[in-house]
């Protein structure tokens, strides 16, 4: 059984490495961290009769929306020179050329977290004002987020969901005040 499907998520086309997983288009949105192979351009007559092909090398990037031509307002694309937009993206997630680590302890002492210590072992605090917050993840992606306050006495529960990697988290802290 594949890790996807032990874990309840849906399995990949791919077997990639266990750490990463295949997006769904509707997953990517402005921030969106993932990492692809650069598409190999072979000319232009080329891509009409052979098939699509990608290097081999991993290159992280993230999704923003483009700003600065007028005549595509607000257009989203990869954050790299080749400049891909959704098109690419799509015929990148079919061909198993885009991936997204799932979310891990590193993810979340990268956004200020620090592991919380006894007794919240395998949580991780973060300190935001008058108020601390308590990020716990659990098997099958299940992230909380608790409220504590400075005495660590868990006040409110202000998130319980799936959280699969780095970029959710990252939305879900902003809407939860945990960040700005």
């Amino acid at each position: 059984m594949k890790k996807e499907e032990k874990e309840g998520l849906p399995a990949t086309k791919a077997s990639i490495d266990s750490r990463y997983y295949v997006p769904e288009i509707g997953e990517f949105h402005p921030g969106f961290e993932f990492e692809y192979r650069p598409r190999i351009y072979l000319g232009v007559m080329a891509h009409m009769t052979l098939p699509i092909t990608y290097e081999k090398e991993w290159k992280k990037a993230e999704f923003r929306k483009r700003l600065e031509d007028p005549d595509f307002p607000g257009e989203l694309h990869f954050d790299d020179p080749a400049e891909m937009y959704i098109g690419d993206v799509v015929r990148a997630v079919e061909n198993d050329a885009i991936r997204v680590k799932y979310l891990d302890e590193a993810d979340i002492l990268n956004l200020g977290g620090f592991p919380a210590g006894a007794p919240f072992e395998g949580s991780y605090a973060v300190d935001l004002n008058d108020d601390d917050f308590l990020i716990s993840m659990y098997e099958r992606n299940i992230v909380k987020i608790s409220k504590t306050g400075k005495n660590w006495k868990i006040r409110d529960k202000v998130f319980e969901g799936v959280i699969k990697n780095k970029s959710e988290l990252k939305r879900v802290l902003k809407q939860v005040g945990v960040m700005s």
